[in-house]
């Protein structure tokens, strides 16, 4: 499938702290018409970023866009944008850390249950220990989720849980 371009507009929910771009009900239909999909997506030309496809209603679709990339891109809301999207065909809708990999490898039961978990469990496992540049970093944090997860009941995990935090992101950060 080649890439869809088109132009749109950048906005923020009135009710919720956050920005997004929407994706027209003719854009959702030749991306297959599911939402929840995962893409990769380009603004204004830029190195391509993984991304879901949520439903907005009417047919319409969003993609929302975090602090860091607005300010990375010099987006402000009511900017009209070029966006780039395509579908992620990568088998975990994100990269899988090299770290990751290798606990993985070295420890078959914990692929075992890494495979048992539900696709957006796995994508936030990922993105977990995947969102810092310290290597050693992703190595301990590769290390506790796998310890943690095998630790777990099958069907008792919680994302709490398996990142080894006995309460959610601190106060206001967003955060883990």
């Amino acid at each position: 499938m080649k890439p869809i371009r088109y132009r749109t507009e950048l906005k923020r929910f009135d009710d919720f702290p956050m920005h997004y771009l929407t994706i027209p009900p003719k854009v959702v239909s030749a991306l297959g018409g599911k939402f929840r999909a995962r893409l990769l997506c380009s603004i204004k030309g830029t190195k391509k970023f993984h991304c879901g496809l949520n439903p907005l209603g009417n047919g319409e679709g969003y993609l929302t866009i975090s602090r860091n990339r607005l300010k990375d891109l010099g987006l402000t809301p009511g900017e009209s944008v070029a966006l780039e999207l395509e579908l992620d065909s990568s088998k975990y809708g994100i990269p899988m850390p090299p770290e990751f990999r290798e606990v993985l490898k070295q420890d078959p039961a914990g692929k075992a249950r890494f495979a048992q978990l539900t696709p957006g469990k796995q994508r936030s496992m990922l993105h977990y220990v995947g969102g810092t540049t310290n290597v050693d970093r992703r190595i301990e944090r590769s290390l506790r989720v796998i310890t943690n997860l095998k630790a777990l009941a099958s069907g008792k995990e919680t994302l709490t849980a398996i990142f080894g935090k006995s309460a959610g992101p601190s106060a206001g950060s967003g955060r883990w």
